[in-house]
């Protein structure tokens, strides 16, 4: 379960929205949130020791809103620069979380997608599932390119929600 929290300046003005979670693996994830961009800010993940890791802007966006991407990406040897890489990213920026409702859909996306990407990894058909995914990533880089943003949004979340299904579901 998430519990959302708030940071606030002295005058009480919301500075930060933090989302925590108990991972599966036992440590403690809490993403940071502009509450007006809805764009991270960072991360941190605590260990459970004492420890905590915690992550640039630039980290946690590059891996909340492009995980299954740059995980197939990855297991299919392709370029992390890819065309549909940059397409995903400006899907996400320009599109995505320019709604409240695409901005929650991004903080679901960050929660589901790494357990996503570890199923299919566990998984021995798991190259096949990433050249399917790949061949989904190429319509939706069309979608994007060719300006039809929304549905380059609802193919992607489409292809998330098949994942979920198909990976998550014992």
């Amino acid at each position: 379960m998430t519990k959302e929290s708030f940071s606030r300046d002295e005058s009480g003005h919301v500075t930060q929205v933090n989302y925590t979670e108990e991972r599966s693996d036992g440590k403690t994830e809490t993403r940071h949130v502009d509450p007006d961009s809805g764009l991270y800010t960072g991360k941190s993940v605590h260990q459970g020791d004492g420890e905590t890791d915690h992550y640039t802007r630039e980290e946690a966006d590059m891996g909340s809103c492009c995980f299954i991407t740059t995980a197939c990406l990855r297991a299919l040897g392709k370029p992390q620069d890819s065309l549909e890489f940059r397409a995903m990213k400006v899907l996400t920026k320009e599109h995505i979380l320019k709604s409240m409702q695409g901005k929650r859909d991004y903080v679901r996306y960050g929660r589901q997608a790494p357990k996503i990407v570890q199923a299919i990894e566990a998984r021995p058909d798991a190259n096949e599932i990433w050249r399917g995914v790949y061949k989904t990533l190429g319509e939706v880089a069309d979608f994007v390119l060719s300006g039809r943003r929304e549905e380059g949004y609802q193919s992607y979340k489409q292809l998330v929600s098949e994942l979920g299904s198909k990976t998550l579901v014992s």
